[in-house]
């Protein structure tokens, strides 16, 4: 499933005729009201009228079934409820029309069938709709003959429709081929998009580390490098180099530039600071990550000389996502955070 320019999600030929729109539904429901109106006008010519009234539901649920129904082609049990909705007005309508109709507009669904027969044909089920077509020429032309007409004139009076149909069909062969060429074309497109985003990133994100790793580490590199004598401050330093580097590496979702503060001014304290990500704080809100990241800078601000503070985000799925374990000269303390950024329990 690719976009389009609209921002529709476009995934086969409803995407390209515009069956996912609203409009779509708007045209339906016109497409009905339209036939509604034929069988108002049907009132004084046919007898009983309720016919036609089940008529209209029938295509009006028939309709919308088609534009609604998922997938592509349209599943067999879509299929089915919109051919037997679609074949219900002319079992119907023709049931109590005369056998001379004073208007061609009473014979209204003729063309209420070969319209739906078309769209099935569009979206895939081509069988089923030259299937409805034959079942309503065959019922137009049993009602011509019981009326002493013959049989040929209910096929004659269903050949324009067929013509319909047919050019529907060979739309059909056309379009769907098309359609799906198109979304063969847009995921490829999509793909190397993404795979030049990746790239991008990836390239960022490269050169980031390095900016990183220029400034904090090379002018430690370039002391040693000199073959300075270090002091004591110095090969603190040194530790502490190491250390935010360990940082970055082993945790980078834990570090803010409050933690990475804190931490540092706990290290230079004499506290063995381990921090961990095991992917703990992917998907979390980025309010519950900011909760999380500041009670860690407190527990790190709290924790006293010689002690040891271990931060660990766990994996993803589970009910916690950090723990925080602490020894120091007032014993042992162990916080769990949820995945707010609140305590557990």
């Amino acid at each position: 499933m690719t976009r389009v320019d609209s921002g529709a999600v476009f995934g086969d030929v409803r995407d390209l005729l515009g069956m996912r729109r609203p409009a779509a539904l708007v045209m339906t429901i016109l497409y009905a009201a339209a036939f509604a109106i034929l069988a108002w006008y049907s009132r004084p010519y046919v007898s009983p009228w309720w016919p036609e009234i089940l008529a209209v539901v029938g295509i009006a649920v028939a309709a919308v079934a088609l534009v609604r129904s998922p997938g592509d082609p349209v599943p067999p049990r879509w299929t089915a409820l919109i051919a037997l909705c679609t074949l219900i007005a002319p079992g119907a309508v023709f049931s109590v029309l005369p056998s001379h109709p004073p208007l061609p507009l009473l014979t209204w669904p003729i063309g209420a069938v070969v319209g739906i027969a078309s769209y099935l044909a569009v979206r895939g089920r081509t069988l089923v709709g030259w299937a409805a077509m034959a079942v309503t020429t065959a019922i137009v032309a049993t009602w011509s003959s019981s009326n002493g007409a013959g049989w040929l004139p209910g096929v004659m009076r269903c050949l324009p429709s067929v013509t319909v149909l047919l050019t529907a069909t060979f739309f059909a062969a056309t379009l769907r081929p098309a359609a799906r060429q198109t979304v063969l074309l847009r995921e490829r497109v999509t793909e190397r998009h993404a795979a030049e985003a990746a790239a991008i990133a990836a390239r960022q994100e490269r050169e980031r580390q390095l900016e990183h790793l220029n400034a904090v580490a090379r002018p430690m590199l370039e002391r040693l490098a000199r073959g300075t004598e270090l002091d004591d401050a110095a090969r603190l330093e040194c530790v502490l180099v190491e250390a935010r580097l360990r940082d970055t590496l082993r945790a980078p979702g834990l570090l803010s530039d409050d933690v990475s503060a804190a931490a540092e001014r706990a290290r230079r304290h004499g506290v063995t600071v381990v921090l961990l990500d095991d992917g703990g704080l992917d998907g979390l809100a980025p309010q519950a990550v900011d909760r999380i990241r500041l009670r860690l800078a407190r527990a790190l601000e709290a924790v006293e000389g010689d002690g040891t503070l271990t931060a660990r985000a766990v994996p993803p799925g589970r009910d916690t996502a950090l723990t925080v374990l602490t020894r120091d000269a007032h014993g042992i303390a162990r916080v769990e955070l949820d995945s707010d950024g609140y305590d557990v329990g």
